[in-house]
This record gives structure tokens, C-alpha cells and sequence, in this order.
């Protein structure tokens, strides 16, 4: 026992001496958990339509615009990369189509097109997500420790490698992960831009403007950012040797401001083809309120600088929130009408328990501190975080506001600084670091779903929340897994999701086609009453609502005895 605590002391000596073995095995462990994810999980909802769309922009530059028009194309061309390499085959005459909601028919064109390697294309999308899931926590690892030192870095880096929704959202080809690795790279950049002096300000002010430039050709949210950085850049540092750093001349701001509109403009025409630029604004019949003004008077005449494209989805994702189209579940009740409660509920029940006191623990540290620092941590998260809760409130799933945890996360290496008790506080954090870390593990490989201990684990977690956060179609592996271990042949289907699940070999009827006795397997989101894609026998559901099921399907498909 003696050498074995021995062993144990050196290693931990040697690990002290080089915190980046340390950074480098949890880099691994998120890898090797995300991986296992992208295997498990059958294609979600928002993939179903996303990949294929990144592969069309791909495939036939600026000849796809409209595919897919409610985000900007740059991280769906990046998820989509890896597959050119399978020479997928496209649908004809889709580029005629510029329907907003052919985006769905779309997905489903490629997949009847593809349906020998759409699995394995998939798959592959996935590997480049948790690409840029990894670039984004060793720049959490590398801001912290800027910050707070290596051992900050480390538990800033551990929150966000133990995280179910970073490793969830990580493995899985949409835009969220994407867009918060460069919403989160221009704002570390924006920060060292602030923090040097000198000739040394043009290099993090080049890495600003690309990386916020990228976040714009990423999701249209990046833009409502910017009054968040142009105050940022306004409020002084202090820098490493002490002294107060004042806030850049007018000069150097001007000279940012105009770099970061020209970059603006040049990259995302270009990722357009500069489809319709120059065109008359009013040529462009946009629709929602707030982009109407250009429809109409002097302001219709003047020629766009922007791609046609970029300024209609702008407009359709504008409208969406106008119109409140978007139908949720919270709290057991269906409704339309945004919630401000939502995503700070979501984010209590879906982040384990420990990184919550954590992350309570770190806003305490950094009230008391009142750094200017943490400010260009702090405000981008807030103002995240109140956009979607009281003025966007697309109550869909935490998702949506995936850029606040690595902002937190990175905050919370203030932790790891010695206060008046250091050892009992460096325990207390190893030992909540840990339970963060079990939770991780036992949530494996179904990171989607998870709820901690207080909404009652993953089995309870469709009593509060729905949709993203707990089924978006990623368990068919799992209802053929069960069908096999009940010897069910065949089961009568609700699913919620668009992918064919005979690809997975999954033999069903559409549960609206029921006509007999048999066994019913209905994903929760449409036994909580949402049905957006297909029609719902209601009279059936909601006598299986009230039901003890069968068996499980994952954490988001019930099966019943019918």
C-alpha cells in the first residue's frame, strides 16, 4: 500500500509539473464520449436537413442559397466537408425550389438518394462537429488559464469536458456547437485585443475580426452581439503587470469598427457567390415587420450590400419570432407563447448538480472581485442568455443557448485561485469536479437526454422538458436493440424524426395506420402532444399517456402493449 500511495504521490508531482498531460487526457476523454455518442444516436431532427444542405452549398457554390436559408452556410459547409469524399449523390431540380420549408423535402430527397451510405455519411459529419467541439474547449482551457493559471484552465476545462450538454450538442452535426466555438474564439480574441498595448494589438484585432465574421456566416444571433463587444471595448483592463489599461484610441476603434464591416461584407458575399448583391432592396420581399421598412419609400431603392440570401433569412427567422410559430412543452403543458423561465429552468435540470455549485460558487468569487476581465466573460453569457429567455424565446431545448456554458465554464477556473482555506477548497472542488465527471460517465452514450438528480434523472426528465432536450429521434439503435431483446417483431410507430428507421432496422407501421392489437412505440415528444411532421391518432395517445409502458427505448421512445 506504502508504494502504491508512493506511485500515486510521483504521478501527481509529475502531473503538477505539466498541467497539459493533464489537459490533454480530458481533451481525450471528451473525445472518446463524444464519439461513443455520434455512434449511438440515429440522425436528429435539425441533421436530417442540415448535412445535406451543407453538402448541396458545397457540391454547387452558390447555387443552393436557399436551402436551409434560416442559418447562414458556413458551419453547415464544415459538417459537411467530410462527406465529399463519399460522392453522395444530389436530387435533381432542387435548386429551383426556394421554398423556405423545402429545407424538410430536401433532407428526404438525399436520403432516398443516398440510402446505401447515408449512415456512414452522417457519421462523418458528426467526427467534424466534435472537431470544433475540441477546438472550443482548449480555448476555454487556454482563456482560464490566461486568467487564473494552469489549474484554472484545468477545472474550467474538466467542467466543460464532463458536461452532458457540451458532449451531447458536441457530437451532433448542426450549427449550435459550431457557432458557439467561433462566437466564443471572437470574443477570447476581443479580449487580447483589450489586454495588449501597442504594436501587439493587430494581430488578436485580425483574430477578432475573423472569428466574429465567421460567427455571422454561422447564425444570424452573432449580429445581436455586437453592441456587447463594442461595450466591451470600451471598458478598461488592467493588465498583467498591474498598471490600468486604458480603452483603445478612437483611432484604433475606428480602425477595427471599419476593418470588421469591410471583412463583414467581402466574406459573407463571397460564401454567397454574391448572389443579389447590388440588387434594389426592394426586390428582396421581405416579410417580417422589423425588415419591412426596406420593401417600401426611398429605402427600396437603394442596392443591397449584402446577398440576397443572407438578408431573407434574416427576414424568415425574424417573422419566425414575430409570429411565435414555434409550439414547446415546459412544466407539462403545451403552448405557443414564450416562457422567460425556460432556459434557466432547462439549464438547473439539465446540468449536473455539482457544476451548478461550482458555477454558483464562481459568480460569488467574481462579484467580490470585480474585475474588468471577467466582464467580457460574464456579459456575452447574460446577454445569451436574456435575448432567448425574454425577447427571441424559441423555447425548443437548452440548445439554444449552448454558448453560455464555455463563457461559465471559463469563469469558473477563479475557483482553482487559493483563498483562506486553500486546501479544504481545492478539496471541495476536486470532489465536485469528480461527481461531475461520474455524471458524465453514467449518462454515456445517450448525453441528450440528461437530467440530474433533482428533475429526477433521464426517465422523469419528459415530465418538464421535451423536444432537443430529450427527444429529437436519436434512439432507434435503442428501439431495435429492445425490440431484439423482447422478441418483438414489429411495432406500430410514432416517431418523432424524419430519417426512415428501417435504416436501422427498425420494422414498423406508422401508428396512424393501426388497426389491430399489437405493440405501440411512440417517441415522448409526441406523447407529450407535439407532433410537427406527422399526424397523431390523439384519442389513442392520449389514452397511452396515462399508461405504465412496456419497456424503454433509451430515455426518449415507450413501447406499449395495445
Amino acid at each position: 500500500m506504502e508504494q502504491l500511495a508512493g506511485c500515486w504521490r510521483r504521478c501527481g508531482q509529475r502531473c503538477a509539473k505539466h498541467p497539459h498531460w493533464i489537459a490533454c487526457a480530458l481533451l481525450g476523454l471528451f473525445a472518446i464520449l463524444a464519439v461513443s455518442g455520434a455512434i449511438h444516436d440515429s440522425v436528429t431532427v435539425d441533421e436530417f436537413m442540415i448535412v445535406p444542405s451543407g453538402y448541396a452549398k458545397i457540391v454547387r457554390f452558390g447555387h443552393a442559397n436557399s436551402l436551409n436559408a434560416f442559418n447562414p452556410p458556413l458551419v453547415q459547409m464544415i459538417l459537411a466537408s467530410p462527406i465529399t469524399f463519399l460522392d453522395c449523390t444530389l436530387p435533381p431540380g432542387y435548386a429551383s425550389d426556394e421554398e423556405p420549408e423545402f429545407r424538410w423535402r430536401f433532407g428526404r430527397l438525399f436520403m432516398e438518394s443516398n440510402r446505401s451510405r447515408y449512415v456512414e455519411a452522417f457519421l462523418l459529419a458528426r467526427l467534424a462537429c466534435i472537431i470544433l467541439a475540441l477546438a472550443l474547449a482548449a480555448l476555454v482551457y487556454r482563456w482560464s488559464s490566461a486568467l487564473f493559471g494552469a489549474w484554472g484552465g484545468l477545472v474550467s476545462l474538466a467542467l466543460f469536458c464532463t458536461c452532458p450538454n457540451s458532449i451531447a450538442h458536441g457530437h451532433l452535426a448542426t450549427v449550435d456547437m459550431g457557432f458557439s466555438t467561433l462566437l466564443f474564439a471572437s470574443s477570447f480574441y476581443l479580449w487580447k485585443w483589450r489586454c495588449a498595448t501597442g504594436q501587439r494589438r493587430w494581430r488578436p484585432a485580425v483574430m477578432y475580426a475573423l472569428f466574429f465574421v465567421a460567427a455571422l456566416l454561422a447564425k444570424f444571433t452573432a449580429l445581436l452581439l455586437l453592441p456587447v463587444h463594442a461595450l466591451l471595448a470600451l471598458i478598461p483592463l488592467r493588465r498583467s503587470d498591474g498598471e490600468h489599461g486604458g480603452a483603445p484610441s478612437r483611432s484604433a476603434m475606428a480602425l477595427l469598427a471599419a476593418a470588421l464591416i469591410v471583412a463583414s461584407v467581402v466574406s459573407i458575399n463571397t460564401c454567397y457567390d454574391w448572389d443579389g448583391t447590388g440588387r434594389s432592396l426592394g426586390s428582396f420581399e421581405l416579410r417580417s415587420g422589423a425588415l419591412r421598412v426596406f420593401s417600401s419609400g426611398w429605402l427600396s431603392k437603394l442596392p443591397s450590400p449584402l446577398p440576397e440570401w443572407y438578408l431573407k433569412g434574416i427576414d424568415l427567422e425574424t417573422l419566425r419570432i414575430e409570429e411565435g410559430r414555434n409550439v414547446f412543452f415546459f412544466m407539462g403543458h403545451v403552448s405557443a407563447v414564450k416562457t422567460p423561465a425556460y432556459f434557466v429552468a432547462a439549464l438547473l435540470m439539465k446540468t449536473p448538480i455539482s457544476t451548478i455549485l461550482i458555477v454558483l460558487a464562481t459568480l460569488v468569487y467574481a462579484v467580490r472581485k470585480r474585475k474588468a476581465d471577467y466582464l467580457h466573460l460574464l456579459l456575452p453569457a447574460a446577454c445569451i442568455l436574456a435575448l432567448f429567455s425574454l425577447v427571441i424565446g424559441a423555447n425548443l431545448g437548452l440548445r439554444y443557448v449552448l454558448p453560455v456554458f464555455p463563457y461559465l465554464y471559463t469563469l469558473a477556473g477563479i475557483v482553482a485561485v487559493p483563498g483562506n482555506r486553500p486546501k479544504l477548497q481545492h478539496t471541495a472542488v476536486a470532489a465536485l469536479l469528480a461527481c461531475s465527471l461520474l455524471s458524465a460517465l453514467l449518462a454515456a452514450p445517450r448525453f441528450l437526454s440528461y437530467f440530474n438528480l433533482l428533475a429526477g434523472g433521464p426517465q422523469n426528465g419528459r415530465r418538464y422538458l421535451s423536444d432537443s432536450n430529450v427527444d429529437w429521434g436519436q434512439d432507434l439503435n435503442d428501439l431495435k436493440s429492445t425490440m431484439a431483446r423482447l422478441g418483438i417483431d414489429r411495432v406500430y410507430f410514432s416517431y418523432f424524426g424524419l430519417v426512415d428507421p428501417a435504416l436501422y432496422g427498425v420494422p414498423y407501421i406508422p401508428l396512424d395506420e393501426k388497426h389491430g392489437p399489437g405493440v405501440v412505440a411512440i417517441s415522448v415528444h409526441h406523447l407529450n402532444g407535439i407532433a410537427p411532421f406527422s399526424r397523431l391518432p390523439g384519442e389513442l395517445v392520449e389514452r397511452l399517456r396515462h399508461r405504465q409502458p412496456l419497456a424503454r427505448a433509451g430515455d426518449s421512445i415507450l413501447l406499449f402493449e395495445d
